[in-house]
């Protein structure tokens, strides 16, 4: 039975992954189930992906981070699952990720070069900013630091250039090595604006003996996260390996900034209402598992908590959830990084969320609209109301939005300023 199991599960890899089940389920007889892991080899070779996408670019994801990993002075871009379904030790679903091991002997450079995609790299620099956790103090320009020299020089072998501050006693009186280590991503984004950075990288690095724990994050200009990662190790290996990651992030994120501008309407030329993303002075996103109305006033409460107070305001909802705008002149990466982290909410995407604490689905009955079935969608925001779903063009969707706003002013959330 576990052999139709493993069939049946790895097929729906499709393609070249479903040619891998038969080697799969001769190799191994094991239950594939939500939380039960096919098991081929055991060498740890962990990665992981949001389901969101379905399982194929699930597993194209994490065969992707495990190239990099392998050979970090290449960017990759894998369009097909027939590898990583050879390099398979063992996988399984958890919390709506696919996690995958590989068997890194199976990950050849030739396998590698299939994958690889050109990075022709940046012609403006990087800003740095590094705290020392055990000094307590920030990384400048000019410095002998031999951690600092290692990542510039991995930096340029990378086709990027790595700069710091210059710690003047302008800066020194507004940033210092906790403002790093606490998250003061809001003070680092203003300090950056004199060195007209692109793109910004706060660090940290803890020596410990022969080796250094190394955790770095990279925002652009507008304080969206291109990528981070953590590592551990002697300084050219960490240098190396880190430089090799932020490359590929930055490789990953370019092709999207155009249109991410026009899409979010962070260039402030007006563009779509129901955009998501940094707008001028708001932040709209998306939240699903929002099942009741009472879950609307509980999320406007909960991000009112967060600091956000002028306006939060309900602008549109569909099938796939609601779009919230939260104005605030702070750095979009605030909201964004308080929101994954909070528990009231769950990351799924750039600027889309899951609500965590649903107040479950109202059931229409008492008013003669009767229960939902398969010939009709029932918004689950009003229990007595039949709506189309989800809006298939604007104009429908600007009528949605009339009848959210009406729903929002319900919620008691501050009125427009």
């Amino acid at each position: 039975m576990s052999k139709v199991l493993s069939f049946v599960f790895i097929s729906a890899l499709a393609g070249s992954v479903a040619a891998a089940a038969d080697e799969t389920a001769s190799v191994a007889e094991n239950t594939v189930a939500d939380n039960t892991a096919v098991e081929i080899s055991a060498v740890p070779f962990i990665f992981e992906a949001s389901l969101d996408k379905g399982i194929d670019e699930a597993l194209k994801q994490t065969y992707q981070q495990a190239l990099q990993v392998k050979f970090p002075q290449q960017s990759f871009n894998v369009t097909d699952t027939a590898s990583a379904a050879a390099a398979i030790s063992k996988m399984h679903m958890q919390n709506g990720r696919l996690i995958v091991t590989y068997d890194e002997s199976r990950i050849s450079s030739d396998t590698a070069g299939s994958y690889a995609s050109s990075w022709s790299g940046l012609e403006t620099p990087v800003l740095c900013w590094l705290a020392d956790v055990k000094s307590g103090t920030l990384t400048a320009n000019g410095s002998d630091d031999p951690f600092a020299a290692q990542l510039i020089s991995s930096a340029a072998a990378n086709k990027f250039k790595i700069i710091f501050p210059l710690m003047d006693i302008d800066e020194v009186q507004a940033i210092n090595a906790n403002t790093v280590l606490t998250n003061g991503n809001e003070a680092l984004q203003q300090a950056s604006k004199r060195y007209d950075a692109k793109f910004i990288i706060v660090a940290a690095k803890e020596d410990k003996g022969d080796s250094a724990d190394f955790k770095w994050s990279i925002y652009d200009s507008q304080g969206r996260s291109v990528g981070s990662s953590s590592i551990s190790g002697g300084y050219e290996f960490v240098a190396s390996k880190s430089a090799g990651q932020m490359a590929k992030s930055l490789a990953e994120f370019m092709p999207s900034m155009a249109a991410s501008s026009v899409q979010t309407g962070v260039s402030g030329t007006g563009g779509d209402k129901f955009a998501i993303g940094p707008g001028p002075g708001n932040i709209k996103v998306k939240i699903s598992g929002v099942d009741n109305i009472l879950d609307i006033k509980k999320i406007i409460s909960t991000i009112i908590i967060f600091g956000y107070e002028s306006d939060v305001k309900l602008l549109s909802y569909d099938a796939d959830g609601c779009i919230f705008r939260i104005a605030t002149a702070s750095s979009p990466l605030i909201l964004d990084g308080t929101m994954a982290n909070s528990g009231e909410f769950s990351k799924t995407g750039p600027w889309t969320y899951h609500w965590n604490n649903s107040s479950g689905v109202v059931k229409a009955a008492r008013d003669g609209v009767g229960p939902a079935d398969s010939s009709r969608v029932v918004s689950h925001l009003s229990g007595n109301r039949v709506i189309a779903a989800p809006a298939q063009n604007k104009a429908v969707q600007e009528q949605q939005t009339a009848e959210a706003e009406q729903i929002s002013d319900q919620t008691d959330s501050p009125k427009e300023q």
